[in-house]
């Protein structure tokens, strides 16, 4: 605490003294604090505090006899924004003649204590008592903030001590101390009820009054609902019990008869009345508990009952449009699937057969699929071998030759007629002789026969056919395969080519057996091939 060593009147405050004991009125108006310093100057004659920093209101007032008086203020940094020392401190009076004056001044020196600014989070907050001279003056007196006014303990004291504690208890007829109770249920008359006890008793006679507002309205809507009527006096919504035993006396004798419901409008075992007759119920229960009904290709008819548990219809996540044809409609879904018809079948076969991978209507979808997969898109020659022929007399004829790593397919002709090999013969004159029709693949130099097909016919004067309805040459990877039938179409698997890598001669041969050398038989038909021969 700053200690106030330099202290005294002013001069102008010796002047005011002396007015005030000839018996004028001494009024101190306000405190100033400062943190300046006495540089050699007299603290009679100053008129102000040397740097004032903040003023605070004269807070108290206490005559110190013989000459002097006590004078407080409360200093607090609430509203300190700028942090100072408090070193001076100044006591402010009214003058008569000359208006407020500096009355009485005091500085610290070093001692003086610092005041922080608010926003350190420091809170100061005291009260500061002077002793000042007053000499004889009678009339002093201050302007109080009552806000601003604390008491001391020993003023408190004081004034507790003239006090008499002995306070009787209160009763009826006399006043005195009483003590409060928060039951609502209690019947001593020395007591008195808190605010608390007040409240539960208020809301306990509101919850009464709700619950039999909302009984008498419970009571009139069953009086009307049997058309009676029920009067509201007084226009609250809530019936008077005088009102409600009239209404009650208005319901009808036989308010049934109007009632509209037959006994096969009512559970079956069950009754009710109407046109004051009880009528017994007919209406079949037909389940009492949860069903469950699956969809199938007939409608499902539930009788007319009462069903007392849950019906649940049985759905399936499959059922959208995407998973049936579009001529077909399940349960208003109407299906986008574009159906594959036989037709249509047979129509992808033939196009897979055309470009040169075997293909027949045994294969499953997933396989002509793959089928379309092995075509060759890669650049191909195409021969047109309709009615190639091979006139008699020749033993082999080359058709084609297949270079080294290439595939040749023959395929049948642009009209659909199936690849054939036919020659006729004339009289047998021997029956060890027979006709051969043969389709060869061949070495170029002819030193190797790598594969046959052929034909026999033992018969005078018949034909010979060789049905090849596709043949297929895989110089890649040395391999050959063939259908043959004219109808029932056989295909068979790949089987290697013998003779080593190289190119093929596919070459047609026809000729009579003779192995005895009798006779002289001769062709007398054509051979020929009808088809068309993809290079690749």
């Amino acid at each position: 605490m700053s200690s106030f060593g330099a202290k005294g009147l002013t001069n102008k405050g010796r002047v005011l003294q002396a007015k005030a004991q000839a018996g004028s009125q001494l009024k101190y108006t306000k405190f100033v604090l400062g943190d300046g310093q006495l540089a050699g100057q007299s603290i009679a004659t100053l008129i102000n505090v040397v740097s004032p920093k903040k003023t605070v209101e004269v807070s108290r007032l206490k005559m110190n006899p013989p000459d002097q008086a006590m004078v407080g203020f409360v200093l607090s940094n609430q509203d300190v924004a700028t942090g100072f020392y408090f070193r001076e401190l100044g006591l402010y009076a009214l003058d008569p003649d000359e208006g407020e004056i500096l009355y009485w001044y005091a500085n610290a020196g070093d001692t003086a204590d610092y005041i922080p600014p608010t926003n350190t989070g420091d809170v100061v907050n005291k009260t500061i008592d002077m002793l000042v001279y007053v000499g004889t003056a009678s009339n002093v007196t201050l302007t109080i903030d009552q806000n601003l006014a604390y008491v001391t303990h020993d003023e408190l004291d004081e004034a507790l001590a003239g006090l008499d504690p002995d306070i009787p208890d209160a009763s009826l007829t006399e006043k005195g101390k009483v003590q409060l109770s928060s039951a609502t249920n209690s019947t001593s008359e020395s007591m008195a009820a808190t605010p608390k006890a007040v409240k539960a008793a208020y809301d306990r006679a509101d919850a009464a009054f709700t619950s039999a507002s909302e009984g008498k309205g419970k009571v009139r809507d069953a009086i009307t609902g049997v058309k009676g009527t029920v009067a509201d006096a007084d226009g609250d919504g809530v019936p008077t019990y005088d009102e409600l035993v009239t209404g009650v006396k208005s319901i009808p004798a036989g308010f049934t008869a109007d009632a509209t419901a037959a006994a096969g409008d009512i559970r079956s075992g069950k009754t009710a009345y109407k046109g004051a007759a009880k009528v017994t119920g007919t209406l079949v229960t037909q389940a009492t508990g949860a069903q469950t009904v699956t969809p199938g290709t007939s409608n499902i008819v539930k009788p007319a009952g009462i069903y007392d548990g849950a019906i649940t219809i049985l759905g399936d996540a499959d059922l959208i449009s995407g998973n049936f044809p579009k001529d077909v409609s399940l349960f208003g879904i109407q299906g986008v699937l574009e159906r594959l018809t036989t037709a249509d079948r047979n129509a992808i076969i033939a196009a897979i057969v055309a470009k040169g991978v075997a293909a027949g209507s045994s294969d499953t979808n997933a396989q002509l699929a793959t089928k379309i997969g092995q075509i060759n898109t890669g650049s191909r020659t195409y021969y047109n071998l309709s009615d190639s022929y091979f006139r008699n007399g020749l033993t082999y004829t080359d058709m084609i030759t297949v270079p080294a790593g290439k595939t040749f397919t023959l395929l049948p002709a642009d009209n659909g007629d199936v690849t054939f090999l036919r020659a006729y013969t004339g009289t047998f004159s021997d029956a060890g002789e027979y006709l051969s029709v043969s389709l060869s693949i061949r070495t170029p130099d002819g030193s190797s026969e790598s594969a046959t097909l052929s034909a026999y016919s033992s018969s005078n004067g018949g034909y010979s056919y060789l049905y090849i309805p596709m043949l297929e040459v895989d110089l890649v990877n040395m391999r050959w395969r063939y259908s043959y039938g004219s109808t029932n179409t056989v295909q068979n698997g790949w089987s290697n080519l013998s003779g080593g890598y190289g190119p093929r001669v596919i070459s047609v041969r026809y000729n009579i057996y003779n192995p005895r050398n009798a006779g002289s038989n001769t062709i007398n038909g054509d051979a020929y091939i009808k088809g068309i021969g993809i290079l690749m």
